[in-house]
């Protein structure tokens, strides 16, 4: 019995601090993926926190200092890697990289952008329930790279969280079927992919970061006048004030959401609500 007990503090101490892949993302969304697939054997951490902005969010040196030693990382495409990823492949040559986006239809956040670089392309590919499907299985196979020992849980992982988001698409599609066709007002274009999944198409009034000017304000009042728009979709990351004043001008309901939350879910869920609650619609 004594041995026993001696034997169990060993071993706890060990079991305690097993080391845990060390994983990044590029944003919360993408964070929360990655933790529901690799559960208790990862460790993940998201480089742009929630609430910050992804446009100009600048890694503390902190962060740089644990990314230094981790194991993957997840890119989207977001504008801050732009500037960031040579320097973060830098900081950790032996450091796997994951791009989102693999195996994605990426479209661009101006409907026939001529441009081809990652700057017109929308890095949003998480709005979709089916893109995150798609990208769960992408960090599936990272994974199973960096640490095959845990296969069986992370493949067991990944296959429950496919089920939640199957679920879920199909609850979305079910609540907007109706209003297929339909447009809805945003202030940032976050909500691309999760428009195209369900037949709606999103009306932004920046594009890029960039406020709108005058002529470009005043074309976005008057599309969505003719589209009979009821509602604005705005977020915590980017200034108000633009939208509060299209939103007077328009006479419409001002709803905030987070396509850069962290509960992916119920971010999603929150979206679908509000566009099928707002009062009328805007069919083309």
């Amino acid at each position: 019995m004594r041995f026993l007990a001696a034997a169990c503090l060993l071993i706890l101490p060990f079991s305690l601090h097993a080391e845990k892949i060390a994983l990044f993302a590029s944003v919360p969304p993408l964070q929360y993926l990655a933790a529901q697939v690799g559960g208790e054997a990862v460790s993940v951490e998201s480089i742009v926190p929630p609430g910050h902005n992804p446009v100009n969010y600048d890694p503390t040196p902190k962060q740089l200092q644990r990314f230094a030693d981790a194991d993957i990382y997840i890119r989207s495409g977001i504008p801050f890697e732009q500037v960031w990823m040579p320097r973060l492949k830098a900081l950790n040559p032996h450091m796997l990289i994951v791009d989102a986006r693999s195996d994605l239809p990426v479209t661009s956040v101006v409907e026939h952008a001529h441009s081809t670089g990652d700057e017109s392309l929308d890095p949003h590919v998480w709005t979709s329930p089916l893109n995150a499907i798609a990208i769960s299985r992408n960090i599936l196979q990272a994974l199973l790279k960096v640490a095959s020992q845990h296969e069986q849980q992370f493949r067991l992982n990944q296959q429950q969280l496919e089920q939640q988001f199957e679920k879920l698409h199909h609850s979305i599609e079910e609540q907007l079927s109706p209003l297929a066709g339909n447009s809805f007002l945003v202030f940032h274009p976050a909500w691309g992919y999760f428009a195209k999944t369900y037949g709606l198409q999103q009306v932004a009034i920046e594009l890029q970061g960039k406020e709108p000017g005058p002529k470009q304000l005043v074309s976005v009042i008057e599309t969505a006048r003719q589209q009979q728009i009821t509602s604005l979709l705005v977020q915590q990351q980017f200034s108000g004030n633009t939208a509060k004043v299209v939103a007077d001008e328009l006479g419409v309901e001002l709803i905030r959401t987070d396509p850069l939350a962290y509960d992916l879910a119920a971010s999603l869920q929150q979206v679908a609500k509000a566009i099928a609650m707002a009062p009328g619609g805007a069919r083309e």
